[in-house]
C-alpha cells in the first residue's frame, strides 16, 4: 500500500513542479541602466538658469556660440517676453554647427504651448537652414532636437549630445 502511495505522490510532485516553473517571469526584468540609475532628479528649483546651460556646454566645444537676450528671445526663437518669468539660452551662429539650448520659465500652464509652438517654429527654421549646409552634422542635429515640458519650465535642446543634456535638466530642474 506504500507504494501505491509513494508511485502516485512523485507525478503529483511533478506537476506541482511544472506549475510553479511556469508562473515565473519567461524573462527577467531588465535592470535601469547606468545613466537611468545614476540620476540624481532636482528637487528644488535651480539658482540660476544661466547655470544650466553651463552645465549643458561644459563639454561642447564649438566657435560661434553666444548667450541670448529679451530681443533674441523675441526675435530668434519666436517667444513673446510677456510669456516668460525667466529664462536663459545659448545658441550658435551656424557656421560651425548647431548647438542651442533655451530653458524658459513659464508663470502659467497657458504659457506653456504657446512657447512650445514658438520653439517648434525655431527648430523648423533651423532645419531648413541646415539641410543645404549641413555642417557638423548640424541637419540631423536640428531635426532631432527635443522640446518638451518640465514642471514650470519649457526647454529646447538641440545638441549633438542630447542624452548628457536631458541628464543636465533633470538633475537641475524640478519635474
Amino acid at each position: 500500500m506504500k507504494d501505491w502511495k509513494r508511485w502516485c505522490a512523485l507525478p503529483l510532485c511533478a506537476a506541482a513542479l511544472i506549475a510553479l516553473a511556469a508562473c515565473s517571469p519567461s524573462e527577467p526584468e531588465a535592470p535601469l541602466s547606468e545613466a537611468e540609475s545614476s540620476i540624481v532628479y532636482a528637487q528644488t528649483e535651480p539658482e540660476r538658469l544661466g547655470d544650466v546651460i553651463d552645465r549643458i556646454y561644459e563639454d561642447i566645444d564649438m566657435k560661434g556660440l553666444q548667450d541670448a537676450g529679451l530681443d533674441q528671445i523675441n526675435d530668434l526663437f519666436h517667444i513673446e517676453t510677456g510669456l516668460i518669468s525667466d529664462y536663459a539660452a545659448r545658441y550658435s551662429s551656424g557656421r560651425y554647427g548647431v548647438a542651442d539650448v533655451v530653458i524658459v520659465k513659464v508663470p502659467d500652464e497657458q504659457s506653456v504651448d504657446q512657447v512650445i509652438e514658438a520653439l517648434e517654429q525655431r527648430r523648423t527654421e533651423r532645419v531648413s537652414e541646415f539641410e543645404n549646409y549641413d555642417v557638423h552634422d548640424a541637419y540631423r542635429i536640428a531635426q532631432e532636437a527635443e522640446i518638451f515640458s518640465r514642471g514650470d519650465y519649457v526647454i529646447m535642446l538641440m545638441v549633438d549630445d542630447l542624452d548628457a543634456a536631458r541628464t543636465v535638466i533633470y538633475e537641475t530642474i524640478p519635474g
